[in-house]
């Protein structure tokens, strides 16, 4: 029964991997390179990542005690780690998001090309990518746990 998690985590992640490289087209769009970028997309993957990652952590926590049993005491540390890490990339994630929303706003108020708005971005791109990181660490401790 705990191989949902990985599964349900492996789509979150390739969810991300779309808004990430959505995101990427988005940046370059704005510096004047070529490339067709979709706002909606982009918004909607994110978002559905965000659902993903959560409902995730939801599934991880229904099924702890049973995985605890599975990964056997010498591994439990890294339960134990793995834990309160997705917790904190999934928040990182959540701000992200947050930041990514207001940034739509004020787009769609006319205020896109001001300075406060472009730190606005430059935040949401550092969020998303210390999750990106973070998510990384997450991904191998949960592949050194069950091994």
């Amino acid at each position: 029964m705990w191989v949902i998690h990985p599964v349900w985590m492996l789509a979150a992640l390739a969810v991300g991997i779309v808004a990430g490289y959505l995101g990427l087209i988005r940046s370059q769009f704005v510096r004047g390179l070529p490339g067709s970028f979709s706002l909606a997309g982009h918004v909607g993957s994110g978002l559905a990542l965000v659902v993903l990652l959560w409902g995730g952590i939801a599934v991880a926590a229904a099924l702890e005690e049973p995985l605890g049993a599975a990964v056997g005491a010498g591994r439990l540390s890294l339960a134990r780690t793995h834990g309160p890490l997705a917790f904190a990339c999934a928040g990182l994630y959540a701000v992200a998001g947050i930041l990514g929303l207001v940034l739509l706003v004020r787009r769609r108020q006319g205020r896109g090309a001001e300075p406060a708005t472009r730190k606005l971005a430059r935040a949401h791109l550092i969020f998303n990518y210390t999750a990106c990181g973070l998510a990384l660490v997450v991904v191998i401790l949960g592949v050194l746990m069950v091994r």
